[in-house]
Order: structure tokens, then C-alpha cells, then sequence
């Protein structure tokens, strides 16, 4: 098992990078919102369209990754969740907001399926459960790092 762990270990620590940062932004977003006297009912609506972006992307993403492939799927949705997440400070506008959550959430739905999908196919099947339990603690201690 140690070295299967050491043969994907460059995407285990670019998901603890992917996954930290997106923590970290899920939680200035409300921050950020708060201090630029958003009403509180939208800024839980404005958080909430992450999740129904999450939601549509579970939908919209494997359409995508079986069209374009998953390494131009990852590097898509990469490169789209980071525009949405810069975007934020250019547009202080709530609606706005909304959207650009939205689109990180259809954008971080993609992502994971491409992640885990890379995992259940570079490991065999007589690892792939310790191998996925690892995946899930780096995953939800960066999550909680961010």
C-alpha cells in the first residue's frame, strides 16, 4: 500500500492544495460579504449557490470529462474555479457573487470526479478502500486547514 500512497502522492498533495484553498474561500466569502454589509439573508443565499452549483455540476460534469477527457476536464475547471475565486474581488456585487459561487461549485464538482476517478484507476482493487480512506483524510484535514 505504501507504494501505491507513493506513486499518487503528487495528487494527494495537489488535493490537500486544491481542497484547503476552497475551505479557505468558502469561508471568506461570508467573511468578506459581512464586511461589506451584504444583508444576511443574501449572504446565505450567496453561500448557498456553491451547493446548488455542486449539485448542477453533478449533472454537467461527466458530460464534460467525457468529451474533453479528464486531463483537459481537471485543467478546465481548474482554471475556471480560480478565475471565479479572483473574480470576487474585481465585482463586490452580491448577485454577482451568487453566480461566480455557482460556477466554483459546478467547477468543484467536476474536479472531484476527476480526482476520484484518477484514484480508482491507478490503484488496484485489493487497495483501493485504504487507498480512498486516505484520500478522504487529506481531503477533510484540508478542508478543515483552510
Amino acid at each position: 500500500m505504501l507504494s501505491t500512497v507513493a506513486n499518487i502522492s503528487a495528487l494527494l498533495l495537489s488535493i490537500a492544495i486544491l481542497v484547503a484553498g476552497n475551505g479557505l474561500q468558502n469561508s471568506l466569502i461570508a467573511v468578506r460579504a459581512n464586511l461589506e454589509a451584504f444583508p444576511t439573508l443574501v449572504i446565505g443565499v450567496m453561500v448557498t449557490g456553491y451547493y446548488v452549483g455542486f449539485m448542477a455540476g453533478a449533472v454537467v460534469g461527466p458530460r464534460i470529462i467525457m468529451r474533453a477527457g479528464h486531463i483537459r476536464a481537471f485543467a478546465a475547471f481548474a482554471a475556471i474555479a480560480t478565475a471565479a475565486a479572483l473574480t470576487h474581488a474585481l465585482v463586490v456585487q452580491p448577485v454577482t457573487w451568487m453566480a461566480l459561487r455557482v460556477v466554483s461549485g459546478i467547477c468543484f464538482a467536476g474536479l472531484y470526479m476527476v480526482i476520484e476517478s484518477w484514484l480508482n484507476e491507478r490503484t488496484p482493487n485489493e487497495t483501493r478502500g485504504k487507498i480512498l480512506s486516505v484520500y478522504r483524510i487529506i481531503e477533510l484535514s484540508a478542508m478543515t486547514s483552510g
